[in-house]
């Protein structure tokens, strides 16, 4: 007897009358200096979109089999409307005898961000855009001791979230927290060097997803991928 496959394993397909996505946005910003050459700074935006393409699974009767298959094609869901506030802080601290405009000394940044978005076409308090977590965080400092000379890292963490992607989908991400620092040092008249890392503390990255008929079949899939740690050195010489 044939048998279909499973929505958790669709074949793909696409779809020949998808139109093209349309969006309006405003954006406000505002920003201030600080003393010592700090800055802080506000953003909001809000953004409509209208034909928000999905890739949406379901059974469907092709030529190719003698049973239905569950088939993932893009479709024109419908209207979203996305809103966020992003807050940026910056503060150096200059060493001491350094004066305002030296430069060596310690720069610390932070940011936070807001999002929340809503997709019209789908009754679930969690129908967000794809991929876009409800808040994110950045952390991150840097030494200089002298032009050419320094340390830096940054902390940057999103944390777990649910998106109900139609209204029979839904995909769960895990939280992440990402480590990336750098080491750069000048030898006077030969060129500057740079030592960096991305992804240090190469966490795992979970993931789950669901698909549920209309008769109330669930199927669910989980993935774990370990992260990697990427290193680069590189040299720049100026003649």
């Amino acid at each position: 007897r044939e048998e279909s496959n499973t929505p958790i394993a669709p074949d793909t397909a696409g779809n020949p009358w998808l139109r093209p996505e349309r969006v309006r946005g405003l954006e406000l910003a505002w920003e201030r200096s600080t003393p010592e050459g700090g800055v802080l700074s506000l953003g909001l935006f809000h953004r409509e979109v209208h034909d928000l393409i999905r890739r949406r699974i379901a059974l469907e009767a092709v030529s190719e089999a003698p049973v239905p298959r569950w088939v993932s094609r893009p479709v024109n869901l419908g209207r979203a409307r996305s809103s966020g506030l992003e807050l940026e802080w910056r503060h150096r601290v200059p060493e001491a005898g350094a004066g305002a405009a030296g430069r060596a000394g310690v720069t610390w940044r932070s940011a936070l961000s807001l999002y929340r978005s809503r997709v019209e076409q789908i009754d679930d308090p969690d129908a967000r855009l794809e991929g876009q977590p409800p808040w994110r965080l950045t952390l991150g400092a840097e030494r200089q001791w002298a032009a050419g000379h320094g340390l830096g890292a940054t902390l940057l963490h999103t944390p777990a979230f649910t998106t109900q992607q139609s209204d029979r989908q839904r995909i769960w991400r895990g939280a992440q927290t990402r480590l990336d620092a750098h080491l750069s040092w000048r030898q006077p008249g030969v060129g500057q060097w740079r030592l960096a890392v991305v992804n240090a503390l190469a966490p795992r990255q979970d993931a789950q997803s669901a698909v549920t008929d209309l008769d109330g079949f669930d199927a669910r899939s989980a993935t774990a991928r370990e992260g990697v740690a990427q290193w680069t050195a590189s040299f720049v010489a100026r003649f």
